[in-house]
């Protein structure tokens, strides 16, 4: 029997449950080998065993294609809205978190079934792996993942430049350049005032014309944005969005805890029901043992009462018949 082509022997192995990788890996190697493909062989023998967060990923590939398709267009909406002017960059940090939380929660659903212990440290680490794995151009991609990931971070995103336009005309000079321009004392021409031995000397009056002035400044220069001002708008904007997205994690975390919270509540409220029909069906099943033992009372009751009657009939019976024999 001709084995699968290599991608359908690298899918059977990444898609089986955990616990089964390694036999399953010997397997297919041990396969490949006996059909002369050594290279191959050797290469599926190499194949390390993935780690939990890296195989829950390789099984959303192959159970949630859709979903993990999701979170990665998120992200490239989240990429795009961080570098475009304008674009609504809350909702896209929304849409991509509401993709993610989906996943986790799916991958949960999938520990559960395997018997995979959820722990916060193993939740972070899946929460990486998937943003990583969902990037654009991520390598390996999902579906062949054999280790834990570490996404670009947000940081990545915030070093995209923003879209703003070219000033309309050079910046002029500053005021500090400006500074050494002398202010003229009143309208009208300047006055200099010297004083000699006989006393002050009239003063002398320079024409205004002669009066260096300052430059008019530019009205423009002072609306263009600089590249330091850029620059710090864009620190600025990217401090901005990667708190906005604590908040939202934290508010989505809120939100989660609430929901097992109320879960947990329902479940109580449940197994409460149930004591209490328990309760009620323990009492009914009192009552009617109590009925029980007191119609059996009143029965050996009445037995006690025609035992005594049939005593006295016999010892009544025993006094005739010693009276006729006496006679």
């Amino acid at each position: 029997m001709p084995l699968p082509d290599f991608d359908s022997i690298l899918d059977r192995l990444y898609s089986v449950p955990l616990s089964e990788f390694v036999a399953v890996r010997n397997e297919a190697a041990k396969a490949l080998k006996a059909e002369g493909q050594k290279d191959e062989a050797a290469t599926v023998q190499r194949l390390r065993k993935p780690s939990i967060a890296a195989w829950t990923v390789n099984q959303l590939r192959f159970s949630a294609p859709e979903e993990l398709r999701a979170l990665a267009e998120a992200t490239r909406g989240l990429a795009d809205a961080h570098s475009s002017p304008g674009a609504d960059l809350p909702e896209a940090i929304r849409s991509r978190r509401k993709q993610l939380d989906h996943l986790l929660e799916r991958s949960r659903e999938l520990w559960e079934a395997h018997g995979v212990r959820s722990t916060k440290d193993q939740l972070r680490r899946l929460s990486g792996t998937l943003e990583a794995a969902t990037q654009p151009g991520a390598d390996p991609p999902p579906g062949r993942l054999f280790t834990d990931l570490e996404p670009a971070g947000f940081g990545a995103l915030a070093g995209l430049q923003l879209a703003v336009p070219a000033p309309s005309s050079p910046p002029t000079k500053g005021r500090s350049e400006r500074a050494g321009a002398k202010k003229p004392r009143g309208r009208g021409e300047s006055v200099r005032v010297t004083r000699t031995a006989d006393g002050p000397e009239p003063p002398t009056r320079k024409p205004t014309s002669q009066r260096p002035r300052p430059k008019p400044e530019d009205p423009a220069s002072e609306d263009d944005p600089s590249p330091r001002a850029l620059a710090a708008a864009e620190r600025a904007l990217g401090a901005a969005t990667a708190r906005l997205e604590r908040l939202e994690r934290l508010v989505d975390r809120a939100e989660a805890d609430a929901a097992a919270a109320r879960r947990r509540v329902d479940r109580d409220r449940a197994k409460l029901a149930d004591l209490e029909a328990r309760v009620e069906h323990a009492r009914t099943a009192v009552e009617e043992a109590v009925a029980r033992a007191e119609a059996k009372e009143r029965a050996f009751a009445e037995q006690q009462q025609d035992r005594d009657s049939a005593r006295n009939v016999v010892k009544e019976a025993k006094a005739a018949l010693e009276a006729l024999q006496g006679q």
